[in-house]
């Protein structure tokens, strides 16, 4: 009937049926060698892969994945004609589509060198009504003959004149000129991808070999350090923990230690900065054992006069009630730039006793204490 579905041919088939019969048939298939798999080494830099210490096969199927995902090498795919694709012709040829525009000589036709057809006449009766496509073809002028048209010339000689003909001033790349598809009508858009490689930017080694205070040795002190950016107003790096802390001070813990691992002991870390080094800061944050009011905790390390006894008991007591539990002692900045341009630094310190929280620099008042630490440090105190 008029009114059935007519279902639209299947391409597919259709070429698989029609190809042996035609002449270009390798246009329409797909080429066997153009897709290339290869495998690339996945580079890191350390001597083998950080994996957990327990065996693959008892692991999560979750941590298994993850473990694949980050220590599998790389499965490149490599496309032999890529740079024939819409994807990239575009993006590769329009400089070059420029210079074949200018270098091409403009054509020009027989209809271009036509007169208007409908002229304007001043006058219908006096002008002459002559145009130029006149009927009367007793008063028409015949057109020049084409030489050599009726000449017997051999075949052979006829097919190598035209074939020279055809080559006089031929303007190369000729598809170059074709306007490009629309962007609704092309079949490849995604641009070829590269391969992942690490960012490699700015490293700073960072070795812990002191930490000074104005009271050694009296209680634990917990240190920690990260990058920090005033400028964009957040922390740009994790925090690197150090234990700088004697032997005889690590004691007062006892009972709220667990067994430390070796990779715990370590005091140097890198640092790896993507960003623009411009307002970094390295900011060292020390915490002590929670012993109540923040002015209380600190005020032995301001008075020059201080019981160094009664100190180290009162922090020997907090530690036997309170060993597992932390609050803010004070902290310290280092502008990175001083660093970069090699300029001393001094002795610049802060503290923290304002702050509700050892994790105070991680909220919107970082930029106001490093304005403050700049603003102080040119005045050589803070």
């Amino acid at each position: 009937s008029e009114t059935e579905a007519v279902d639209p041919i299947d391409y597919e088939e259709f070429v698989s049926q029609q190809s042996e019969r035609d002449p270009l048939a390798q246009v329409l298939d797909f080429p066997e060698d153009d897709i290339e798999v290869n495998l690339v080494p996945r580079k890191i830099r350390t001597e083998e892969h950080v994996v957990p210490e327990e065996p693959y096969s008892q692991l999560d199927p979750t941590v298994q994945n993850c473990v694949d995902c980050y220590t599998s090498d790389w499965v490149v795919v490599n496309r032999k004609y890529q740079q024939y694709s819409s994807s990239l012709i575009i993006r590769d040829r329009g400089e070059e589509k420029v210079a074949v525009v200018q270098n091409t000589p403009r054509q020009q036709f027989e209809c271009d060198d036509t007169p208007d057809p409908t002229p304007e006449f001043e006058d219908g009766d006096k002008s002459d009504r002559q145009s130029w496509a006149s009927f009367d073809i007793r008063t028409a002028q015949p057109d020049e003959p084409v030489p050599g048209l009726l000449d017997k010339v051999d075949i052979e000689v006829m097919d190598t004149l035209n074939t020279n003909r055809r080559l006089d001033r031929r303007p190369e790349s000729l598809f170059s000129l074709y306007p490009e598809q629309d962007e609704f009508d092309m079949l490849e858009k995604r641009t070829l991808a590269e391969l992942p490689t690490e960012t490699q930017g700015h490293r700073i080694l960072v070795k812990c070999l002191e930490l000074s205070l104005a009271l050694q040795d009296i209680e634990p002190v917990f240190a920690s350090m990260a990058l920090y950016d005033a400028r964009e107003r957040r922390k740009v790096s994790e925090n690197f923990y150090f234990d700088m802390n004697t032997e005889g001070v690590k004691k007062m813990l006892a009972g709220h230690l667990d067994h430390a691992d070796i990779s715990s002991h370590a005091r140097t870390c890198v640092f790896d900065i993507s960003t623009v080094p411009g307002d970094l800061f390295l900011v060292v944050k020390l915490e002590k054992v929670l012993q109540g009011d923040m002015s209380e905790a600190i005020e032995p390390y301001i008075k020059e006069e201080r019981n160094v006894e009664k100190v180290r008991g009162g922090a020997l007591d907090a530690c036997k009630r309170l060993g597992q539990y932390r609050m803010p002692f004070c902290w310290t900045a280092i502008e990175l730039a001083k660093i970069v341009r090699g300029i001393p630094l001094a002795n610049e310190s802060g503290s923290d006793v304002d702050s509700t929280g050892s994790n105070s620099l991680d909220r919107k008042s970082s930029q106001g204490n490093f304005d403050q630490w700049k603003r102080a440090e040119k005045t050589g105190s803070l």
